[in-house]
């Protein structure tokens, strides 16, 4: 193999579905131009299992934390006085 020992690794998928490029797709529903209750928490609830479905590293896992803590705030912006 080429490189330096211990620095090589490769990955293999085998699936009957075609790849779904998470990332990317993830990444258009956090920039989500309009920002209503409904796109807010769209964007918002997928990242909250994003864990249990990928290996994250430490410093994805924060982003993802970042992102849900502003989205529940931003959510709180639509409560009025009245409920």
């Amino acid at each position: 193999t080429f490189g330096v020992n211990g620095t090589n690794s490769a990955t293999v998928e085998f699936s009957t579905l075609p790849p779904m490029d998470f990332s990317r797709r993830m990444q258009y529903l956090i920039q989500y131009p309009h920002g209503c209750v409904e796109q807010t928490t769209s964007s918002v609830f997928p990242q909250l299992f994003l864990s249990d479905v990928f290996d994250l590293t430490v410093d994805k896992k924060q982003r993802i934390q970042e992102n849900i803590k502003n989205g529940i705030k931003r959510l709180g912006h639509f409560q009025k006085p009245n409920g």
